[in-house]
């Protein structure tokens, strides 16, 4: 019988044993797959706009983040499109201008712009109708572009914040499975800014020394060309009252 009991009691200690191994392997390795999630990856399933793997049809509709940016100013957006080092969305509360006062601005003709952007880079899935509902609303959807080096902190919900730990460590995915980056997130912001330029969009762009109206007329490695003009006017030699190079690294925010 002392020997069943000794047996016993072996059993006990090693199942004791192997369950703490277990336990402190898959804490350690949680810890680990905290430690290599991004900025970018958290904001992306906080957002609920990460539509990755087969479970993206019952995601949550994209979640609004508030940003703390460095120039010292708070926006809401609700991100729809992620690049590699920048996102895109509408912003909240910023729906302020009638239709027909937008089309006299031009600004709904930069929301367009931004859209046929977002199509462009995410295959037509990214930002839909940048007016959904204006005809009955009156009112404008404005579209923003955040470089991901321009936010000091984010606000999350409760909800939200539990979802960006959910995140994926988007390096560690293998090539050819489901959450493998895709195209649009090898994209950096120069391309964002290109695809602008290319559509003669009037933008608003905020740095952390003041906001500059006009059109992009052209964007290099890491600056892009900005012809001033009133909102509201077109790009013409005529209405230009000059040129400014912006360096990307200086931009906190891009209005379209």
């Amino acid at each position: 019988m002392r020997w069943d009991n000794l047996f016993d009691d072996l059993e006990s200690q090693l199942e004791h044993e192997l369950g703490v191994e277990e336990l402190e392997l898959r804490v350690e390795e949680e810890r680990l797959r905290l430690g290599r999630l991004t900025l970018r990856s958290r904001l992306r399933a906080a957002s609920g706009a990460d539509d990755r793997g087969p479970a993206s049809a019952a995601r949550r509709p994209a979640g609004e983040v508030r940003l703390w940016l460095v120039d010292g100013s708070v926006v809401s957006v609700r991100p729809t499109t992620f690049g590699r080092d920048w996102l895109s969305g509408e912003l909240v509360g910023a729906a302020t201008a009638t239709n027909a006062q937008a089309r006299a601005s031009g600004a709904m003709d930069g929301s367009r712009a931004m859209d046929d952007t977002a199509r462009a880079m995410d295959a037509g899935a990214a930002m839909r109708a940048s007016v959904r509902g204006g005809a009955s609303t009156g009112l404008v959807r404005v579209r923003a572009l955040v470089p991901l080096h321009a936010i000091a902190s984010v606000a999350l919900d409760e909800e939200a914040l539990a979802d960006s730990l959910d995140g994926e460590a988007e390096q560690d995915a293998a090539p050819g499975q489901p959450s493998a980056p895709r195209l649009i997130d090898r994209l950096g912001f120069a391309f964002a800014l290109r695809d602008l330029a290319r559509r003669r969009a009037a933008v608003t762009v905020t740095t952390a020394l003041g906001v500059l109206h006009g059109t992009i007329d052209r964007v290099a490695k890491d600056h892009f060309d900005l012809a001033l003009h009133e909102p509201g006017v077109p790009r013409r030699d005529s209405n230009v009252r000059g040129i400014r190079l912006v360096p990307m690294s200086a931009v906190v925010l891009v209005r379209a």
